[in-house]
């Protein structure tokens, strides 16, 4: 996946919004994969999982990045 990511991410001509929608694509986004993403530029992460506890985690991971919305 972070191969991917960084290929991606540099060529976007607009800022990156990850958008973790399992419903729809069958995967869950893996805190691991939210924090490449970031590292690479992504400005945050819209997250319809439902899952309170992910949702939590995703806070106390980026609770040092106030540039990284959620």
């Amino acid at each position: 996946m972070r191969e991917n990511l960084e290929n991606l991410i540099p060529r976007l001509p607009l800022p990156m919004l990850l958008y973790n929608i399992p419903s729809y694509t069958k995967l869950h986004m893996a805190i691991k994969t939210v924090r490449t993403a970031r590292d690479l530029g992504a400005i945050g992460i819209k997250d319809s999982s439902g899952d309170l506890l992910y949702l939590f985690m995703l806070i106390e991971e980026f609770k040092d990045a106030p540039e990284f919305q959620f």
